[in-house]
């Protein structure tokens, strides 16, 4: 059994990339994913897992797995429970500055096999190139 700690509060999910977590079932609390209150917020925790990659558009952090900087010990992972419904603003579509695809395309690919929801919150969204959803997505 894993017991979590209490969340420490952060500004965004950079401070997450720029630290590792010191002992698995340390949380934290960005409260945004660039800035407080951007909609990139939510509870992450640490995980000894050094298998998994971070899952943002290339280039970018990650909205579900984010992986420290320098040594590998483990990684952060958002806390989501039943069915997914992921945010594409935890991959900075719609509230970051540029295209959207890649980040809405590193939201979809996030799902993976499993069946989820994609979730676009009010607000405007810069596609060039489309989107394709997956079977499993809705």
């Amino acid at each position: 059994m894993i017991c979590y700690t209490l969340p420490q509060v952060t500004a965004s999910l950079a401070d997450l990339r720029a630290g590792s977590g010191l002992r698995v079932g340390d949380v934290m609390h960005p409260l945004g994913r660039n800035q407080q209150g951007d909609g990139g917020h939510g509870l992450f925790y640490w995980s000894n897992d050094v298998a998994s990659l971070e899952d943002g558009a290339p280039g970018e952090v990650g909205g579900t797995i984010i992986v420290p900087s320098g040594t590998r010990s483990g990684c952060w992972k958002r806390f989501i429970s039943g069915e997914p419904v992921i945010n594409v603003a935890w991959f900075g579509a719609g509230i970051s500055s540029g295209a959207d695809d890649a980040r809405i395309a590193a939201a979809i690919q996030s799902a993976g096999s499993q069946t989820a929801t994609i979730f676009f919150p009010a607000g405007t969204y810069n596609i060039a190139t489309g989107i394709t959803l997956k079977s499993n997505l809705r």
